[in-house]
């Protein structure tokens, strides 16, 4: 429960108005997308999923991005939360290099629905893109300590 709750802070915080402001290195952090990967290599893909469906719907409920993230998101959960068991999920540069590729397939799926779907064109790799794996990491390095780490009895 605590889980969703934490979700639903987050969420609220990422959609504020006044979020836009806090950008760093000229982006916007995904603090959800950060929050998801970090338990869902924790705790698991079942927890992964179960966020990640609920963290697309908020998503696409508040953006009208038309189910983007609530495919995406999932996915993203699934495919860290199998990896629970075959790597140590107590290294901080493992929790890091996840979410640095949780990004990069965050953001070329998003690329590719926006291109297909809504005819849009948007660059994948640009120097925003690498300023986002970079804040990426650095938010990571911080929520990593706020998670607290699963008992070793869950296994």
């Amino acid at each position: 429960m605590t889980l969703f709750l934490w979700t639903l802070v987050l969420w609220l915080i990422q959609s504020l108005p006044v979020w836009g402001y806090f950008n760093l290195l000229g982006v916007e952090p995904n603090l959800l997308l950060i929050y998801l990967v970090i338990l869902a290599f924790r705790k698991g893909w079942k927890t992964g999923l179960a966020l990640g469906i609920g963290m697309g719907l908020l998503i696409d409920m508040s953006s009208h991005t038309m189910f983007i993230n609530l495919i995406t998101f999932p996915l993203i959960g699934v495919l860290v939360g199998v990896t629970k068991n075959h790597i140590f999920k107590n290294e901080l540069l493992l929790n890091i290099c996840w979410v640095a590729g949780a990004t990069l397939l965050y953001r070329f799926i998003y690329t590719y629905f926006m291109a297909v779907i809504f005819d849009q064109t948007v660059m994948v790799l640009s120097i925003k893109l690498i300023r986002l794996l970079m804040l990426h990491g650095l938010l990571t390095g911080v929520l990593w300590f706020f998670i607290p780490a699963p008992d070793e009895k869950e296994n």
